[in-house]
């Protein structure tokens, strides 16, 4: 007789969660964080633990003049709130509170965490778990051309879904030299800039109100610079269009990350892949990095 065996799944590993609890007083904190970490101890795919943690569940109690309200966050995720009519009914809402949050986990809860490969994770959270974030931002360009620099004020349009630790999003701007054109010219000069970019990037300190960030940016670009050129033995004022791709690397600190509205200052240096250059005119023919220095909100 032929006997049939079948091999045994892994198991998925357990989410390591930090666990704490904001109420009115010191006492009664210490004695909802255990009732908290009690009830958050009979789900088996999460453990609680006091450090290295992968997930932190914040919970807050605010007490109004009729009625209390708890209001539950996991993964920095969108926030959850139930309303509490007394304040004996908070062991049974907390319950409530803990099934919700763990029932919206569901990359951690269905995904088997030993098996799924590493740079899938950061992908798979962001689309499954992040918040949508539109955002304005002004900033200064600084172009060089071989010896030539140029200022230009510019605008960008940006857009991030973005968990604690990481974000992806996309990125369009526009810079304009407010100042006018020299009447001569010994070098080339920049008057627009624009830019269309997409985005991946790392919080440092993903559980802060303040965090600085770092992120990779490709995409295309576009100049028109102005600069001399020889026509029929005198010189003369021509202008060029080039379009470029490029790469960037920004750095910045995100202010006010608990909360819907966000600020941010960052700087920005950006590589041109080829040389600006034309068939059609010299008036340029070079690489043309580039540096921001800016500020933004978003919500």
């Amino acid at each position: 007789m032929a006997l049939l065996t079948v091999a045994p799944r892994p198991a998925a590993a357990k989410v390591r969660v930090c666990v704490s609890f904001h109420g009115p007083s010191l006492k009664s904190q210490q004695g909802y964080q255990r009732l908290l970490e009690s009830e958050l101890r009979h789900h088996p795919t999460h453990v609680v633990v006091r450090r290295g943690c992968s997930a932190r569940l914040q919970v807050e109690y605010i007490q109004l003049d009729k009625a209390g309200y708890l209001t539950g966050r996991l993964r920095g995720g969108v926030p959850h709130r139930i309303k509490v009519a007394r304040v004996r009914d908070i062991p049974t809402r907390l319950k409530e509170m803990v099934a919700f949050l763990l029932k919206h986990e569901p990359v951690y809860l269905v995904e088997n965490l030993a098996t799924s490969g590493l740079l899938s994770r950061p992908k798979q959270t962001v689309l499954k778990h992040g918040r949508n974030f539109f955002g304005l931002e002004l900033y200064q360009l600084l172009l060089w051309s071989k010896a030539d620099l140029s200022p230009l004020a510019g605008v960008a349009f940006r857009f991030r879904r973005t968990t604690e630790r990481w974000f992806l999003g996309a990125r369009a701007e526009f810079a304009y030299r407010p100042a006018p054109l020299p009447t001569t010219l010994e070098g080339s000069v920049f008057r627009m800039y624009g830019a269309a970019q997409v985005e991946v990037g790392l919080n440092l300190f993903p559980d802060a109100a303040v965090s600085p960030y770092i992120s990779g940016l490709a995409g295309v670009s576009w100049y028109r610079v102005h600069g001399p050129v020889v026509h029929l033995g005198e010189t003369v004022t021509d202008e060029l269009t080039s379009v470029l791709f490029g790469a960037s690397l920004r750095v910045g600190v995100e202010l006010l990350r608990l909360s819907d509205v966000r600020l941010d200052i960052f700087a920005m240096v950006n590589v041109p892949l080829h040389k600006a250059k034309s068939a059609d005119s010299v008036v340029i023919d070079a690489y043309t990095p580039s540096v921001q220095l800016g500020c933004g909100v978003s919500f």
